[in-house]
């Protein structure tokens, strides 16, 4: 007879262990289209070539000229690195890291500039933001009071407008897009050695799609450069389109950024924002917190944005730092938190698969049997005991001489009872991360029974509030420019160190302003100015032996020619 099924789900559980994180925004990315401007933008090439296939596109409409912009922009740089200094000042330098590298330990704003867009995907030319909120507004990043979208956004956009003027006048802040959104939040260990230890359990995670890197072998060999790079910090999915997540500890991190501030600012000893951040990050409390602190992040880009939304019940977000700002008040209003969201849906799993009973340790056998035999004569009845029994002791047993990823290539039984038993070892109390950390050493078994159950971890230690030594900043130097987010692109422009002025009417720099006339009166008027002037000699009305309809019937054909010139050098007319 089948064990009666008795198992309590865990999801209850996790999400109270979920809730009790205070998350907060840790990073943005976001993208600032360019405004048609006749003074720089020049007729796009629609040529785009491919791994050597040339085909046409139709949907960029113009590209921007470096030399023109050069001439609109002093010191003009396509990748740049701004650098907010304490008395509203900024310094500007080139970028020293690969723009696209660039992670959330970025202590200022890196900026690149699209001047041909994207071919291939029909985007006209933009400037490419990353931010760091929390780090230009307190100089560390280790806890923060910015929770919300509706504090890093207006952050994020008034720190571009400030630190690139001239530029942004260029382009449409308030229709910036939202490229990706970081949201973190931690474990505070009891010590250092705890920290390693969850670390290295988190290193071995599979649940459904949900893995480590290098842990899965279908992934394992496209993982390997990453694997190469990642030092001590795990990443989970890190191909991910939609949503990435990593854990490391915070302890060395801020130890080697001290470290690296130090020696800048050794170089550069007039620079009052290095002075700030190494100030902050010497802090003898500081650094004693990030040791024991094991971070957890949550990496979402634009398609997990739009997934989030959607199971929340969110369809018509348009992709701009406006709307979405709307759509996180909109769920507020229903209760929910969209910044712990989007970090709880990544940790969600790992969370499950770290869960167990801290009293199910691997390293004691004696125990575990009793333990295993006491589930089965619980949730089992008749012969079901014994043989649900021995099933679950045969299994383990396998795992822990062989290793968990030979165990389930080659499994004591058939594919179906091996991951029936391990779900009733789970729903016993054992962990799952402690079951595929197993790797058939006796140091594997050794560690899975010194590590501290991450059960007991959460329920004591998640980062729920703010540290003592922690001390809020005054976030109005951004703040008060919030009507960017309502004053249209064309009724705006930059003035000073990057304050926007009204100017309540188009100034040219959207190209020209249409002034066609609107009424018959003035029709008649423009009519008659015309034959004045020679140009025409109907005065007062149309002439009549114009055939309008056949014009455009021309004009349409005209329209689908093939040009007589190819537009591209490489296209050639067969």
């Amino acid at each position: 007879m089948d064990p009666v099924s008795q198992k309590t789900p865990l999801s209850s559980t996790i999400e109270t262990a979920l809730a009790g994180f205070v998350t907060f925004n840790d990073f943005v990315e976001l993208r600032f289209p360019f405004v048609f401007d006749p003074r720089c933008c020049v007729g796009a090439s629609d040529g785009v070539e491919f791994d050597g296939i040339v085909s046409l596109s139709t949907e960029k409409t113009f590209d921007v000229d470096l030399k023109k912009l050069a001439s609109l922009v002093p010191d003009l740089r396509l990748c740049a690195e701004v650098t907010f200094q304490p008395d509203g000042s900024v310094i500007t330098d080139d970028l020293k890291t690969p723009f696209e590298s660039i992670e959330s330990h970025l202590g200022s704003m890196a900026v690149k500039i699209y001047p041909r867009g994207n071919s291939r995907l029909g985007l006209d030319p933009y400037v490419s933001a990353k931010i760091n909120p929390s780090k230009i507004s307190y100089g560390f990043n280790a806890f923060s009071d910015i929770h919300t979208l509706g504090q890093a956004l207006p952050v994020a956009m008034s720190a571009f407008v400030r630190g690139c003027p001239d530029l942004a006048a260029l382009v449409d802040v308030a229709g910036c897009q939202v490229m990706r959104v970081d949201s973190t939040s931690g474990v505070h260990c009891a010590t250092v050695a705890d920290v390693s230890a969850l670390l290295k359990r988190i290193s071995h995670v599979q649940i459904g799609h949900v893995h480590a890197a290098g842990s899965m072998g279908a992934y394992a060999e496209r993982e390997q450069k990453i694997l190469a790079k990642s030092g001590d910090t795990v990443y989970v999915n890190p191909r991910s389109e939609h949503q990435r997540g990593a854990a490391y500890p915070k302890g060395p991190e801020a130890r080697e950024e001290g470290k690296r501030l130090t020696q800048e600012l050794r170089r550069d000893p007039g620079n009052a924002a290095l002075a700030a951040r190494v100030e902050a990050l010497s802090d003898p409390d500081y650094q004693a917190y990030c040791e024991k602190l094991l971070r957890l992040e949550a990496r979402t880009l634009r398609r997990g944005l739009v997934g989030q939304l959607e199971r929340l019940g969110i369809t018509d977000w348009d992709g701009t730092a406006v709307d979405l700002i709307r759509c996180e008040r909109q769920l507020a209003d229903a209760g929910t938190s969209f910044v712990h969201s989007l970090w709880a849906h990544v940790w969600r799993p790992v969370l499950t698969a770290l869960w167990g009973d801290p009293s199910m340790s691997l390293a004691n056998e004696t125990e575990l049997e009793q333990k295993i035999t006491t589930y089965y004569e619980e949730n089992a009845v008749g012969r079901a005991r014994s043989m649900g029994t021995r099933r679950a002791l045969t299994h383990l047993r396998a795992i822990i001489d062989r290793g968990w990823t030979a165990a389930k290539l080659s499994p004591p039984a058939s594919q179906a009872t091996w991951y029936r038993t391990i779900g009733e070892l789970v729903d016993a109390g054992i962990s799952l991360a402690d079951l595929q950390a197993c790797d058939g050493t006796a140091e594997s078994r050794l560690a899975a029974g010194v590590v501290v159950s991450l059960r007991s971890v959460l329920e004591v230690q998640a980062v729920s509030s703010a540290p003592a030594w922690f001390k809020p900043a005054d976030l109005s130097r951004w703040l008060d420019d919030q009507y960017l987010l309502s004053v249209p692109h064309r009724h705006r422009r930059a003035v000073g160190d990057g304050l926007v002025d009204c100017i309540g009417s188009d100034d040219g720099l959207c190209g020209p302003v249409d002034q066609r006339p609107d009424t018959d009166a003035e029709i008649f008027a423009f009519l008659d100015r015309s034959a004045g002037h020679g140009l025409g000699s109907h005065a007062g009305r149309f002439p009549p032996e114009v055939d309008w309809d056949l014009i455009v019937v021309q004009s349409e054909v005209a329209d689908l020619r093939v040009p007589a010139v190819p537009r591209h050098p490489q296209l050639r007319l067969v």
